[in-house]
Order: structure tokens, then sequence, then C-alpha cells
């Protein structure tokens, strides 16, 4: 641990670089900040920034925007540094970069929607990335209502496909744009319907409240990734779908172990409705209807005969004892509900966590190969990790760069997949 004076000359493989200045009680911020607020405080921020070999970590308890009135250059330069390892790029500018210059067919898209009263700006980004048409929030003048993309010139930059198609859009859409394409050939041969589709979508935007901060906005292709966490509560979980056991209502109740029909009718409803589903949550969920104490051998035998015989064609088991309907449906991860519903690790099929962590990379744009086993831990409802946890998905990335559908590109995992995993 040192202060600023003490680290000229100092060099480590990682730094921990603590900005200890923070609000009072009354949640003011104080623009005083000592030497670094003092002419050619900004060399002294230059020392405290070039002491790592590979990374640094920072550590703040305050935000660029609590820094606006920032007037010392040492200070401003704070700011931005502290913008730079929130966003992975530099505070933006919301000027067109390029004046005069825009696309023709953008054009034409912009004067229609200042023509119905909509406030935009163009060209709305960084660099190269950028979003052709931002629609601002009525009567604000630093929040966006949508982003609207056009298949100008800035579509037709992109060095790929799925630059152009999959990656930039759900990237803004992670980030909380509603985002809105309009295609310039269906903008000539049916103008009525994609200009009523278009005030449509930006109706039903401002009726949800859909808004973004100018400051949230980096339509920079990310350096780190998108999803943070923290703990469950941080984790957007309301796109994957929750782990439920089949109700027990929905199964007939089993009066004889030799009623192989009934058995065979309440293993398709199990396997059907959970798949993949491991061979002991089976012998769990048929533990009620077969009004079984404990599920002992005689129980098992009769689950497994009727597998292996009426039910041969129907259901598939795997080399992990997971069972499969005949074809198999969709892999679709799901979450746990709560500690009833959370599975053992070696309960949940290397597919379906190997379809979470295709789903987790497509929005990530590159992930630490511990971070990416963190964050589906935590999606699937493992609070904390042990060695069988973590084994088990461990065991999921080796599929996936085995399968070459993931590879490592500067210590990141990155999906190589399609548009659909």
């Amino acid at each position: 641990m040192k202060n600023l004076e003490n680290v000229q000359g100092d060099e480590r493989d990682t730094i921990l670089f603590s900005i200890c200045y923070a609000k009072n009680r009354q949640h003011r911020l104080y623009m005083r900040f000592g030497p670094l607020g003092q002419q050619g405080g900004e060399r002294r921020l230059n020392v405290a920034i070039t002491r790592a070999k590979c990374n640094i970590k920072l550590v703040s308890s305050i935000l660029p925007e609590d820094l606006r009135e920032a007037k010392a250059q040492g200070v401003k330069l704070l700011r931005d540094y502290i913008y730079f390892a929130q966003h992975g790029r530099t505070m933006q500018s919301h000027a067109d970069p390029h004046p005069g210059e825009h696309d023709g067919f953008c054009d034409i898209v912009a004067e229609y929607l200042e023509q119905h009263g909509y406030r935009i700006r163009r060209d709305v980004g960084n660099s190269s990335y950028r979003i052709d048409i931002g629609v601002l929030y009525p009567e604000k003048e630093n929040e966006y209502l949508a982003g609207i993309e056009c298949d100008g010139d800035s579509y037709r930059r992109a060095k790929t496909a799925r630059d152009r198609d999959v990656l930039r859009t759900s990237v803004l859409q992670h980030m909380g744009w509603k985002m809105h394409r309009i295609w310039s050939t269906e903008w000539v041969r049916n103008g009525q319907t994609e200009r009523l589709r278009l005030l449509k979508f930006l109706e039903d935007a401002l009726h949800q409240g859909s808004k973004i901060k100018v400051s949230d906005f980096s339509a920079e292709m990310p350096t780190e990734k998108l999803i943070e966490y923290s703990s469950p509560e941080t984790v957007a979980h309301t796109e994957y779908a929750i782990y439920e056991e089949t109700p027990v209502d929905s199964l007939r109740e089993i009066t004889s172990l030799t009623d192989y029909q009934t058995i065979a009718y309440d293993l398709k409803k199990i396997v059907s409705f959970e798949q993949p589903i491991h061979m002991e949550n089976v012998f769990r969920r048929m533990q009620i209807p077969m009004n079984a104490v404990k599920m002992t051998a005689k129980y098992k035998n009769a689950i497994l005969l009727t597998l292996n015989d009426l039910l041969r064609s129907e259901i598939h088991i795997d080399d992990e004892n997971f069972l499969w309907t005949v074809p198999a449906g969709e892999i679709i991860p799901r979450r746990a509900k709560g500690k009833d519903t959370l599975r053992k690790a070696e309960h949940i099929a290397l597919e379906e966590i190997m379809e979470l962590m295709k789903e987790i990379l497509q929005y990530a744009v590159g992930l630490t190969e511990d971070d990416l086993i963190a964050e589906s831990a935590l999606i699937l409802g493992y609070e904390h990790r042990g060695t069988r946890i973590n084994s088990r998905f461990q065991e999921a990335v080796n599929r996936l760069l085995g399968e070459n559908a993931i590879t490592v590109i500067d210590e990141k995992l990155v999906w190589n997949g399609g548009v659909t995993p």
C-alpha cells in the first residue's frame, strides 16, 4: 500500500488504484483534490496509471458525472480516466464527425421523423461504430428514446455480415437501447407501411418509457465484458427461463409396479417437461406417483425396465444418464427459481450449460474463461462455486473449445457461431 508520492519508479503486474475521494453524508462532492487539482496535477495522475505492466483495477465510489464541474486539468483527466475504465473508451463527442457527409437514405428517414415532430441526432456514437439516427426523448436533451439503423453507408462500411446484422444491434439492445432497422428497398416498395411501422415503433417506445441517458451510451465495441455481476440480484435474469419441476397433478398414480403403461405415461410427461433431465431427478419425480416412501431398487428397476422396453424409441438416455425425448426438443438454459429448484451441477446437462455460455458470449463480446464460468454459474443459481461446480462448468468450456464453437483471442473467449447458436 503506497500513496501517490511514493510510487514513482515502482512497477507491478497489477495495480489496485483506489480513488480516496467520495461524497459526504449529504451526498455532496467537493471539488477539492489536493495536489491533483493544482497546476501540474495531471503529471501525478500519469504517474499513478503507468505503474502497471498488465492491468489496473480501479476502485472508486465516484463516477464521471460527479466530476462535471471540474476545472483543474488533473481532475478533468481523472474524470476521463474513470469513464475510460468504466466504458472501455474515451469520453465521446456528440458532434457530427463528418458534417455534410450524411447518407442519402438516412437523410430521407431523418427528414420524415422531423416532419412528424421528433428531434433527432445523426451518427450517434464514437469512431466508426455509430447509430445512424438517435431519436431524442421529448423535452429531454440528454436522453434518447430509440435508435434507428438504416442500410446506408454505415451499414455497407461494416467489415462483416455479423457486424452488420447481429453484433451491433445485440450490443446496443443489451445496453438498453430500443433499436429499429429500416431497409431502403422496403421503404421504396412499401413506403406507407414502413413509415407507419416506424411511427408505431416510436409510439410504443414512448409508451413503455424507454430512455437511455447520453452519458450511459458507449457505441464503441466493448473491450471488456458487458455483463457485470457481483450477486444474483445484479444479473439480468429476465431473458432466461426458470427451471420448473413437473407438476405432480399432471402425473397418474401408479398402484402396481407392473403397471408399465402408467409408468410409461408418467415418464413421458416428466421427460418432455424437464428434458434434459438426469436419471436421479427422474427417480425423485416418480416417488410420489409410485407412493414410494423411499426410492428403493424395486421402484428403480420398474422405471428402468419401462424405459428399456416400452420407451426405447421415444426416450433416449445419453452417456451421462440424461434423458431426452426422441427427437430432442430445443435446449433452453434454465435458472433456479430458488434453492428448492437448484440442481446439482452434475445434474445439469453439459448441452444446457454450453447453450447458456454461447448466449452470454453473443452479448459479452469476449470474456475470460473464469468470468464466463462465474457468470454462467451465477445465472443458473450458484452464489458460491466449489471444486465440483467449477469442474462441471470447465468441462462445458472445454467441449465448446473442442467443437470450435468458441475460440480464444487475447486471452478472451469469443463465440464463433452465426446468427443462432
